[in-house]
């Protein structure tokens, strides 16, 4: 096994890992903010207000963490569901790709994914994500919108759109993919693997072209008009009204001779 070859499975199966650089950055923090907030007061502290102060940070402390934690189980309560959906029912991500054409003409390839029957976090999110050809893997991509049964409130499934920017112009083949649950704070993720097929197609995208502001040479001098009538006397010249018949040489060298 070569070395590429390890370092594409070991990112496949990190996606199994629950925990994100998030819960390491929260945790600090509220060790800090714990530490702050339960500090005992010096003898020597004066400050009437510090105690009402610390009161209340504390509540706002408390009220964070009680939100935080109220997320949490409800992104494990529904990945818990879902597994169940997905053993029972065999429910999965379903995924569609289309090409459209913008106005300036330009190509743009959207994936349009729908996972029926799950429930959305309390506060949190539902992601995805694809991998293709050789384990190489898309960016995550959120399911945001519901989609609603006929004439019925009910959720029926969530769906999401997103655009794909890929490297090359060729078909690529879909190896799977996976379902993320996460929490408001992005402290957990935890996933579940899609047995997701099929092949898609990346169309060329014409190169942007630069639009270049164009400013003409501006004169060094300006022509300064006077915007005034006044009578000039001109030159009178020759002129004569010349028949059809008459000779063109003779006009000539008569009025220029």
């Amino acid at each position: 096994m070569t070395w590429k070859q390890i370092k594409w499975r070991l990112r496949y199966y990190l996606q199994y890992f629950p925990f994100t650089i998030n819960t390491l950055i929260c945790a600090a923090a509220a060790y800090v903010a714990y530490r702050l907030l339960y500090q005992p007061l010096g003898k020597d502290e004066v400050s009437p207000f510090r105690p009402f102060i610390l009161l209340m940070g504390k509540m706002v402390f408390w009220f964070a963490i009680g939100l935080v934690a109220v997320s949490v189980l409800s992104t494990i309560v529904s990945w818990v569901y879902y597994l169940w959906l997905r053993k029972q029912k065999h429910y999965q991500l379903q995924v569609a790709f289309t090409t459209e054409t913008m106005r300036n003409g330009k190509k743009r390839l959207y994936m349009d994914a729908q996972l029926e029957g799950v429930r959305r976090p309390i506060l949190g999110f539902i992601k995805g994500r694809l991998f293709y050809d050789d384990h190489e893997m898309t960016d995550k991509f959120s399911l945001l919108s519901n989609k609603r049964k006929e004439r019925s409130w009910w959720r029926a499934a969530i769906t999401g759109r997103s655009k794909l920017n890929l490297p090359d112009i060729k078909e690529y083949e879909l190896r799977g993919g996976f379902v993320y649950f996460e929490d408001m704070l992005h402290l957990f993720s935890l996933s579940a693997a899609q047995p997701v097929g099929g092949q898609f197609y990346q169309p060329p995208l014409l190169a942007e072209e630069d639009d270049r502001d164009v400013f003409p040479k501006k004169t060094e001098t300006m022509d300064i008009r006077i915007d005034q009538l006044r009578r000039v006397e001109g030159e009178y010249h020759n002129y004569k009204d010349f028949e059809s018949g008459d000779d063109v040489r003779r006009i000539v060298w008569k009025v220029y001779a």
